[in-house]
């Protein structure tokens, strides 16, 4: 049995981001050594394979030291058939050849987040005196281009995003040679809600069918590309669902129920960190004496996620591709789509996709 957990190990950071609130005062900022262990513990006690999905905030203000202590927990409670895998999301500006060289050595995958060229990027992504970090950000780039740290960009795409030109921002991630990038849709702090899934400022999601009318621009440029360009990772995942119908990334693997999970830096525990802080989606406190990743409300939801499955299977020709997409988003979002449960609302990407798909089988 595999177990994701992405892991908020500190709210603290040295970005204020327009569109992210995780910096802001929300009691407490860190993860405590004592929950890191407690928290290690229980995931090898239901799982041979861990992957731990290290989250900010911005992680590296913690320090190596903390990250050494999180490695020397890990190996002292895994047995010998057991694995863990750390990957880390980071804004890049505090890497230097100490940080690159400490995640080389521990086998790190490292995602970093890039708002795309240097006039878009820095609009949002602003340090805490509101200066623009396109030059730091390229310059951790650039390190770790240098090492043999795994990595790949992620962009947010925002309203702003989507009145630009997708080819000219693809590009952009071409020219400085990026491995791979990742288009995240926004979508709206939930945190200071007290009802996620009734939300009440729903203008921060963006329309499904309007971020797929801006990833059909960037699919165009990528498949001309055959392969010379970077690999974009929502688009690969599709591609492989199409040919496959195992896309191998949550957001189109269907119900990720019991098999994701997002740690809150006081130790509280959520199906997916998405769901924070729904009190029907948290699953306990690392903590308690009785935690458990699987507690029975959960394994409920688990149950009604599989129904709502089979039942949508039936109405999208695609749902066999992206399997209705991310489950929060369809459970969140009102914009885009008229049933939460059958519609990820990509339907003019993928048909775009298979166009081209079935153009390039030989006859």
């Amino acid at each position: 049995m595999s177990l994701s957990l992405i892991v908020k190990c500190t709210r603290r950071c040295n970005l204020r981001c327009s569109y992210c609130h995780d910096w802001r005062d929300r009691g407490v900022s860190s993860l405590s050594f004592e929950h890191l262990v407690t928290l290690t513990e229980e995931a090898f006690d239901q799982a041979d394979r861990v992957q731990f999905i290290w989250h900010g905030g911005e992680p590296l203000l913690l320090g190596k030291e903390w990250f050494e202590k999180a490695l020397f927990v890990q190996d002292l409670v895994m047995e010998q058939d057991q694995a863990a895998v750390n990957q880390l999301q980071t804004n890049a500006t505090l890497l230097d050849e100490e940080w690159v060289d400490f995640f080389e050595e521990h086998n790190f995958q490292l995602g970093v987040s890039v708002d795309g060229p240097p006039e878009m990027h820095d609009e949002t992504r602003v340090d805490v005196q509101g200066r623009g970090t396109s030059d730091r950000v390229r310059e951790g780039i650039e390190l770790l281009k240098d090492s043999e740290v795994p990595f790949g960009l992620l962009m947010v795409v925002t309203e702003d995003v989507l009145q630009r030109d997708p080819v000219a921002i693809y590009e952009w991630f071409k020219s400085i040679d990026a491995p791979s990038v990742g288009f995240l849709s926004q979508r709206p702090d939930t945190e200071g809600l007290e009802e996620v899934r009734e939300p009440s400022e729903m203008s921060a999601f963006l329309a499904k069918e309007r971020y797929s009318e801006f990833m059909c621009g960037i699919f165009e440029e990528w498949w001309a590309d055959d392969g010379a360009g970077p690999e974009v990772r929502e688009l690969s995942a599709l591609l492989k669902g199409l040919v496959d119908s195992s896309p191998g990334l949550c957001i189109y693997e269907g119900s990720c129920v019991g098999k994701y999970f997002g740690v809150n830096p006081n130790g509280d525990v959520y199906h997916c960190d998405r769901y924070i802080p729904d009190p029907e989606y948290k699953v306990g406190n690392i903590g308690d004496e009785d935690f458990t990743f699987l507690p029975d409300h959960i394994l409920e939801i688990q149950q009604r996620e599989a129904e709502k499955e089979a039942a949508a299977e039936e109405s999208c020709e695609w749902y066999n591709v992206c399997h209705g997409g991310c489950p929060h988003d369809r459970n969140t979002n009102p914009l885009g789509w008229e049933s939460r449960d059958s519609c990820c609302g990509m339907s003019t990407l993928l048909t775009r996709m298979d166009e081209k798909v079935e153009q390039a089988l030989p006859e």
